[in-house]
C-alpha cells in the first residue's frame, strides 16, 4: 500500500510554456513542482512535484507519468500513463 507523498511527472512542449492555458492548470491542479528540466531532444519541459491529483507513492519510488488532458484549453483530467 502506498504510504508516501502524492509525487507525479509530465511532459508540458516547449510551445506551449508560457500560455496561459497551462498556467491554469498548474493552479488547478496545486502543482508545487519538486524539479522541471528542458528536454531538448523531445522539445518539452519535464514537470516533476507533487499535486493531490496524484497518486500515493512509496518513499523512494520514481515519479510515475500522467497525461494532463485539455479541452478547449481548459484542463479536464489528469490521467495515470505508467
Amino acid at each position: 500500500m502506498a504510504t508516501g507523498k502524492r509525487l507525479g511527472r509530465f511532459y508540458v512542449p516547449m510551445s506551449e510554456i508560457e500560455r496561459d492555458h497551462i498556467s491554469q492548470a498548474l493552479r488547478i491542479m496545486c502543482f508545487v513542482p519538486f524539479r522541471v528540466e528542458c528536454l531538448f531532444h523531445i522539445a518539452a519541459f519535464e514537470m516533476i512535484g507533487t499535486s493531490a491529483l496524484f497518486g500515493a507513492v512509496e518513499e523512494g519510488a520514481l515519479a510515475p507519468e500522467y497525461k494532463l488532458v485539455f479541452k478547449d484549453n481548459t484542463l479536464i483530467e489528469v490521467n495515470k500513463t505508467c
